[in-house]
């Protein structure tokens, strides 16, 4: 019998498949990996031959601030905003429009809950006190950013930001911002790639050779690319290389 986990996959590669016309070859598909103590992983059916297509995304499948709704309601306010933190908004944005959202089958399948080190309690992080790890946690500063970036938006167009609107419209509006924004940023952490930009600004350093700040990169969810690494134990070589139109990914050895 499928269960709800099994039957929200079946939905997604539907999605990506009928309504987005992506690709995926018979050689793979979406598994199940719990068992495994993972969660869903892309594994082979079939021997698949060196730089062998196996699947390719449409560009506009991609979860971004280029194909969210959002970048038509409120350009000014993303532009404001650096990769990261418009991606965050980005999520809530689209995850608060629930089913309506063009992503919610794949919105459907990301975690709800994470154990990284930003929801330890603060008992829980003083043993790490010794270690530098927590100076890397972020937390204060994310959080900063978080109510002094994203919280004047989400309240002056809290009706746009559909289940989450009554949220953003009341009283605790800051607690449920910091409670929603820590699980996309940890989703963005986890999940997200860097995007090519059609035309990316290099700047030249103090010895002339090109460079570019990866923090300025675009960033976006590309779907099924993302659970490429969902079992670290096999050997994985993968390319996703990005053409004009796709995403694409190959080369599993």
């Amino acid at each position: 019998m499928v269960d709800e986990y099994q039957q929200k996959s079946v939905a997604f590669v539907q999605w990506l498949q009928q309504t987005e016309s992506a690709t995926i070859s018979r050689k793979v598909e979406v598994a199940d990996l719990r068992a495994r103590g993972a969660g869903r992983g892309i594994v082979a059916l079939d021997d698949v031959d060196e730089n062998e297509l196996l699947f390719a995304i449409p560009q506009t499948v991609v979860l971004s601030v280029k194909n969210s709704d959002l970048r038509y309601h409120l350009p000014n306010e993303l532009d404001s905003l650096d990769p990261w933190m418009s991606l965050v908004l980005v999520l809530i944005y689209e995850s608060g429009q629930g089913d309506i959202s063009r992503w919610w089958p794949y919105l459907n399948l990301l975690p709800e809950k994470f154990d990284t080190l930003i929801y330890w309690s603060p008992p829980e992080l003083a043993e790490l006190q010794v270690s530098a790890v927590l100076y890397k946690i972020g937390l204060d500063a994310a959080n900063r950013n978080f109510t002094g970036s994203l919280l004047p938006i989400v309240q002056k167009h809290s009706k746009g930001f559909g289940a989450y609107a009554p949220l953003f419209a009341g009283p605790d509006a800051e607690a449920h911002l910091l409670r929603i924004a820590h699980r996309m940023a940890s989703l963005v952490m986890a999940y997200a790639f860097d995007l090519e930009r059609e035309a990316i600004e290099a700047d030249a350093d103090d010895e002339g050779f090109l460079s570019d700040n990866e923090e300025s990169m675009p960033k976006g969810m590309v779907p099924l690319a993302d659970i490429l690494n969902a079992d670290a134990e096999d050997k994985n070589n993968v390319s996703c290389p990005f053409t004009e139109t796709k995403i694409a990914k190959a080369d599993r050895t």
